[in-house]
């Protein structure tokens, strides 16, 4: 793929696949293996392998997979990042995607799937992995940062490496309101001592022994 960079203000979303979908969208078998910079600031600003930003439709995200590093300022995440707070009633679906590029942000909201939702959403995460690195502060190797939403967040892992700082955490899913079950992180790459209701530490040998995905990969 290429290297998307944007450093205007007004850029405020930049995906490998998709920039800003505003329309319902179905995003199916893609990768992103360039790197993506996006040096805009603000709150709102998104950065994502596959998807920078979704607004108020349906979307699916299926057998995804991003490959390169990926850059921001802020809400930035290896899927989609930036799941628009104005947004009223839409759905979103991912499922049997990967990220296996690091992640930085320079600001808050990182994870290696997805990031920063607040709204009425009505989303599900299943069949997903983080494989790769978070630097950065706020962040979550499935999900991070979901208000108001109503998330079902189903056989997920989480086996990269977070660096340390604010908020550094290796669990699945962080600040995050739904039904979550049957996700798991790398025992070995924790805080001694923390622990995570939203996940099943394991250790890494079993990690790559048991996962959840059928011979469909």
């Amino acid at each position: 793929g290429s290297n998307p960079e944007s450093s205007s203000a007004y850029s405020i979303a930049v995906g490998g696949i998709v920039g800003y979908a505003e329309g319902n969208c179905n995003v199916e078998n893609s990768v992103n293996n360039g790197e993506i910079k996006n040096s805009a600031t603000g709150n709102f600003t998104s950065t994502a392998g596959i998807i920078g930003m979704v607004g108020n439709n349906s979307y699916s995200i299926t057998s995804c997979v991003n490959l390169a590093e990926i850059k921001g300022k802020a809400n930035v995440a290896g899927i989609v990042a930036g799941i628009n707070k104005y947004t009223l009633s839409p759905v979103i679906n991912i499922d049997k995607c990967i990220n296996a590029g690091a992640i930085n942000s320079e600001a808050l909201y990182l994870a290696g799937i997805a990031c920063a939702a607040s709204g009425r959403w009505t989303s599900s995460i299943t069949n997903s992995i983080n494989l790769s690195a978070l630097t950065g502060c706020g962040k979550a190797g499935i999900y991070y940062n979901a208000k108001s939403t109503s998330f079902d967040i189903t056989y997920c892992m989480n086996v990269g490496q977070n660096s340390a700082g604010e908020n550094q955490h290796n669990f699945p899913i962080s600040n995050v309101t739904g039904n979550i079950s049957n996700c798991y992180y790398d025992s070995s790459k924790v805080i001694p001592g923390e622990s995570d209701d939203n996940g099943t530490p394991k250790p890494t040998a079993e990690l790559k022994i048991d996962t959840p995905f059928d011979d469909s990969w």
